[in-house]
């Protein structure tokens, strides 16, 4: 078996003057971050891999692993502000090419998380643990194509997904939280959120 944890960056520091890119985590998200490195499911951890933003590189740091990053972990990209819909976090969830002007739809996101989730498949051996931090958004882009995502409150962005008809997850995804994936056979055989 292979198991990779799909895990969202930690609790960050919100900086007027910081690129979004460059948030850094707050020091309750190192903490955070520290004390879910050391449940019992993430202790044999073998491989880190993050997006390159600051936020979710460092929380891969704490795993105590050499950290490669990977452009396909990154956020899904928003687009252009000003022509935002104000429904847009649903309708993404009932419309997978539903995307605003200059960014990405959901569809566009798990192409990129894909490609890089089949090859860590590849590249993990029998028996190892891989951890990916990456952003809310690209997470539940990847985890479409197992599971049924439902927008439970727009407003307070909370979802529930479904994995063969099992509740993995009913709320908000937490910083840090945490999708164990389970493979065998390169196909998905388990998964729990933590």
């Amino acid at each position: 078996m292979k198991t990779i944890i799909l895990m969202r960056h930690s609790s960050v520091e919100r900086l007027p003057y910081v690129v979004p890119n460059d948030t850094p985590l707050s020091l309750r998200g190192e903490m955070l971050a520290q004390r879910i490195f050391i449940h019992k499911e993430l202790l044999k951890i073998s491989h880190a891999y993050s997006s390159p933003y600051k936020r979710a590189y460092d929380t891969a740091r704490l795993s105590g692993r050499q950290v490669f990053a990977d452009q396909r972990l990154v956020e899904r990209n928003w687009g252009d502000p000003s022509t935002m819909e104000e429904a847009f976090w649903e309708k993404q969830y009932l419309d997978h090419d539903f995307k605003n002007k200059d960014g990405e739809s959901m569809n566009e996101v798990n192409a990129r998380m894909t490609s890089f989730m089949n090859e860590l498949l590849a590249r993990i051996g029998e028996g190892e643990t891989a951890v990916v931090v990456s952003h809310a958004g690209a997470i539940c882009a990847y985890l479409l194509n197992f599971c049924k995502i439902t927008v439970l409150n727009p407003d307070e962005k909370t979802r529930e997904i479904l994995f063969r008809d099992t509740v993995v997850l009913s709320g908000k995804i937490r910083t840090p939280g945490a999708f164990i994936l389970e493979w065998e056979n390169d196909s998905l055989i388990n998964m729990r959120y933590i």
